[in-house]
C-alpha cells in the first residue's frame, strides 16, 4: 500500500501541496527513518482531525499539527 492509498483510506485528503511539501520534508531524514515518520505523520492528522466537531475545520487541524510534525523531524 502506498502512502498516498493509505490516506485516503484513512479519510485524510491530501492536497497536491501537501504532497510537494512531505516528499521535500522527507529528503532531510535518512531513508530507514521515512517509513515511521511518514506512518507517525498520519496518525498526528488523523488525531488533529478529532480535536473538533466542525467537520469543514477538520481537515486544515490535522494538516497543521500533522505539518509541525513532520518540520520537528527534520530541523529538530
Amino acid at each position: 500500500m502506498t502512502f498516498q492509498s493509505h490516506c485516503i483510506k484513512n479519510g485524510i485528503e491530501l492536497l497536491r501541496d501537501d504532497i510537494i511539501f512531505i516528499k521535500k520534508q522527507l529528503a532531510g531524514i535518512p531513508e530507514h527513518l521515512q517509513k515511521p515518520v511518514l506512518t507517525e505523520y498520519c496518525e498526528i492528522w488523523l488525531k488533529g482531525m478529532k480535536e473538533t466537531d466542525i467537520v469543514y475545520r477538520q481537515q486544515n487541524i490535522g494538516r497543521r499539527k500533522a505539518n509541525l510534525y513532520l518540520l520537528e523531524q527534520v530541523h529538530g
